[in-house]
């Protein structure tokens, strides 16, 4: 069995259930809804920057995802475990040199494991106002929206993502879905094993933006969801490289397979999807081999 992260883990899990604890009115919480999954995504293209030259990492993605609103807001949190093939090695005992993104002597033969969580609250203008003097034209609402990502993996290189962001969010007016996008303050801490420091990028600002539009072909029910993100440069990284724009693209169409079998909407969705990832974390795709990837991928989600 594959070295996992043990003692990391439950930290990371914690403390976005722990800023989720906080966000939410923990007296009488009325959800207006409330939404849990678990799923899995497999794929065979996905990169990491400077890990064995840009070669293809077969990944096994395994994730929980909760999503809800009350009376001011909604709340988002997900944690993916990544289970990477040896072409992104686990760290093993030290023996010589170690490339950058561990690539070199030291490493194990076992794929690397990484952990990700992210959480994001959403407090809505119109609510909190007892209004709809922020809804106009396209405009549902204006929300102002808090969060942080939080990561760890088991390589020589060893990140340790820390990130906090604030900032105004848009939610357009999408019949039966929605598309919201938001302009966040954003500050990273990161890890450096291989060099044994810590990063402290500087700030900069983030686009989010996020989306789910659910229609029906021949009579089957499909959701079209996905997100994207666009990060400016964030300073230095800690090999000292000035970091450059950073995109990711994440998609896909989500089938209503337990429609088909049970007669029951949104039990089991399944489907194709798209990762785009270019200058990845912040590193020049036109130097670091690996910062740009696209990723199809095969996923299965349950819903409770």
């Amino acid at each position: 069995m594959r070295h996992i992260l043990k003692h990391r883990l439950p930290g990371i899990m914690l403390g976005a259930l722990m800023t989720a604890a906080v966000a939410v009115p923990q007296a009488h919480a009325q959800f207006t809804y409330s939404d849990t999954s678990v799923g899995y995504r497999w794929g065979q293209d996905f990169k990491e920057p400077g890990v064995a030259n840009g070669h293809d990492i077969t990944k096994n993605i395994f994730s929980v995802t909760h999503s809800d609103g009350y009376k001011y807001g909604e709340n988002f949190i997900n944690i993916d475990i990544l289970l990477s093939d040896n072409h992104d090695p686990a760290a093993g005992p030290a023996s010589g040199p170690i490339a950058r993104g561990g690539s070199g002597t030291g490493n194990s033969t076992d794929g690397a494991t990484e952990y990700f969580g992210v959480y994001r609250h959403d407090l809505s203008m119109n609510a909190i106002t007892g209004s709809e003097m922020f809804k106009w034209g396209i405009i549902r609402d204006f929300r102002i929206e808090a969060g942080t990502n939080l990561s760890t993996k088991n390589t020589a290189f060893a990140p340790s993502v820390r990130a906090a962001l604030f900032g105004p969010s848009i939610a357009f007016d999408v019949p039966n879905g929605f598309f919201n996008i938001a302009f966040d303050l954003y500050k990273e801490w990161n890890n450096n094993g291989i060099v044994g420091t810590g990063v402290n990028f500087d700030p900069t600002v983030r686009i989010e933006g996020a989306w789910g539009v659910p229609f029906h072909v021949f009579g089957q029910r499909i959701k079209w969801e996905g997100f994207f993100d666009v990060t400016p440069p964030k300073g230095k990284d800690g090999f000292g490289a000035q970091t450059v724009t950073e995109f990711l693209l994440h998609t896909k169409f989500k089938y209503d397979v337990g429609k088909l079998v049970s007669g029951k909407e949104h039990v089991v969705e399944a489907g194709p999807g798209l990762e785009y990832w270019l200058n990845k974390f912040g590193n020049d795709a036109n130097k670091v081999p690996g910062s740009e990837a696209v990723s199809p991928f095969l996923f299965v989600s349950f819903y409770f």
